[in-house]
């Protein structure tokens, strides 16, 4: 896979968050994802753009399947609870 920064780095409004955004080529597929980084990161190099949103993509991952295992542990508690009362 190859990455590049898709657009400039800015700044949003007063928050002190910059918008990145990185274009992602694998095999002539293109994808792009754009994060909010919390600072300043306009003056970023490249690579460290790239590694950022890549960081947080990754961690956005793993928090979407840690928190799908507790809806999942939860229903089941659910169910097997609503099972003893019958």
């Amino acid at each position: 896979m190859n990455y590049e920064v898709a657009i400039k780095p800015y700044l949003k409004g007063a928050e002190n968050t910059t918008v990145v955004a990185i274009k992602m080529e694998n095999n002539g597929r293109y994808s792009y994802e754009q994060v909010e980084l919390h600072g300043d990161h306009t003056q970023d190099n490249e690579a460290t753009l790239i590694q950022a949103v890549l960081d947080h993509k990754r961690l956005n991952k793993r928090l979407q399947t840690k928190q799908l295992s507790i809806i999942k542990k939860k229903q089941t508690a659910m169910v097997k609870s609503s099972m003893r009362s019958f």
